[in-house]
């Protein structure tokens, strides 16, 4: 992390008094920060795309050079947005936005603070809790959260182990929406992060291929793929050359059902009309029901969180 752009400890953001930075992206810093009323943990994104702008010595946030002034705009104005598409969903596995403002030149939103791992810290401990059982839950929730998304006509976009994360009850959150863009491919976001893992192929080509609710299927199956196996597929731009991606179906994996190793094997195909279209369609694959805010299999003894 460039501590030149992190906020230092003690730091004051209107009501919230910085304890440390978190995380750090091309886009932006997240901070842990406690708020005085009522005493509270919480976490603060902050907008700070570090290629095109940097921090000045007395905090304040400016571009690196002139003609990158429009770029660090736009960039801004989608902050923003995501901050209020983020305060209009309600669902257990996405964070929800309080406050955002303007200070220093760009702007920030608080949002609840989850102090669980992530998906990405998981797998590189060894943990029980890793069981087919275990993923089918989390499966559960994850789509739950990803319908509700979609539903208002949004990709996540940036679905990835290091975007999920465990809360008190060891539920999922899917974090990061903001990174969404409109589901159709007139309108692809202009700052959609990409990560060879888990980026489907029309990521990389944004003009060319066409994006929607496949894309974060896609990213999700990816993101299975690793929490079974221990290793994401290889990059989509490389399987284009050689795909040695071999399917989940032919590895003999005790414990999972053939079904849901084929749906994730359908997900990740490679071309996106070869993929599910929808989560309804991905989960009808793998043997899932709605119930409520979530996903789960009725045959299962299992229950699903509450």
């Amino acid at each position: 992390m460039d501590a030149e752009l992190a906020l230092r400890a003690g730091h004051r953001l209107g009501e919230f008094e910085v304890v440390r930075s978190v995380g750090q992206g091309g886009f932006g810093i997240v901070y842990l920060a406690q708020a005085a009323f009522p005493a509270s943990a919480v976490a603060i994104k902050e907008y700070l795309p570090g290629s095109i702008a940097l921090r000045t010595a007395c905090g304040s946030i400016q571009v690196r050079q002139k003609n990158l002034a429009e770029r660090f705009q736009a960039g801004l104005d989608a902050f923003v947005h995501e901050a209020r598409l983020l305060a209009s969903l309600c669902h257990p596995g996405l964070p929800q936005a309080g406050r955002c403002w303007r200070e220093n030149g760009t702007a920030y939103y608080s949002m609840p603070w989850y102090p669980g791992p992530t998906l990405q810290r998981l797998v590189t401990t060894p943990s029980p809790a890793l069981s087919p059982a275990w993923l089918e839950n989390l499966l559960g929730s994850l789509l739950g959260a990803l319908e509700q998304l979609h539903e208002i006509g949004h990709l996540h976009g940036d679905i990835a182990p290091d975007n999920i994360i465990l809360d008190a009850q060891g539920q999922p959150v899917l974090l990061d929406p903001g990174a969404a863009g409109l589901a159709s491919n007139d309108h692809p976001s202009r700052f959609r992060p990409l990560k060879p893992s888990y980026s489907p192929l029309e990521l990389h080509y944004t003009q060319e291929q066409p994006q929607g609710f496949w894309s974060d299927l896609y990213s999700l199956a990816a993101v299975l793929h690793l929490l079974i196996v221990g290793q994401p597929p290889p990059s989509a731009l490389a399987r284009t050359v050689v795909d040695t991606c071999r399917p989940l179906g032919s590895l003999g994996l005790a414990g999972y059902p053939r079904p849901t190793l084929a749906a994730i094997d359908w997900a990740l195909s490679l071309r996106a009309e070869d993929r599910p279209q929808s989560v309804a369609e991905f989960a009808a694959e793998l043997g899932l029901q709605r119930q409520g805010w979530r996903y789960w299999n009725p045959t299962s003894s299992e229950r699903p969180y509450a």
